[in-house]
């Protein structure tokens, strides 16, 4: 339901970014920014694969109501240390500054380190597909 809105909201917020140089002059500057952010990150990507990049890249004006607030607030802290970079090269950027699961508190550790790796392999793709991917490669010994 979330991506719902995100999506949605999206679309609603062009009007209010259009010609807005400076999300500090924008009606919501905190939502233009984060949605400036998903922008830049997913404007290389195919227009098939765009909805999936944006739900992805773009995080949450506010990571209190998100199931995880951690990767959330990393998420955001991403796109910032990102900022000067677009497409491939700021998406590279962003999963790189995204912390990697802490296998060792987990309660199967071997499990969570192959969903892990399965998930690094699987970097490059969006929504559907990255999560086929991830099933695909989590599922092989």
């Amino acid at each position: 339901m979330h991506r719902i809105w995100l999506i949605l909201l999206l679309l609603l917020s062009a009007p209010l970014m259009a010609g807005v140089a400076d999300c500090s002059q924008s009606q919501v500057p905190k939502r233009c920014e984060v949605l400036r952010a998903g922008q830049a990150t997913c404007q290389d990507v195919a227009p098939a694969q765009l909805k999936a990049c944006l739900e992805d890249f773009t995080p949450d004006t506010s990571c209190r109501r998100q199931r995880d607030v951690a990767r959330c607030e990393a998420l955001r802290s991403a796109q910032s240390a990102c900022n000067t970079l677009f497409g491939a090269a700021r998406r590279l950027c962003v999963q790189q500054q995204l912390p990697l699961a802490d296998c060792a508190q987990a309660k199967d550790a071997a499990r969570c380190q192959r969903l892990a790796e399965a998930e690094a392999a699987c970097a490059g793709l969006f929504g559907a597909e990255q999560r086929q991917c991830v099933a695909r490669r989590f599922a092989q010994p």
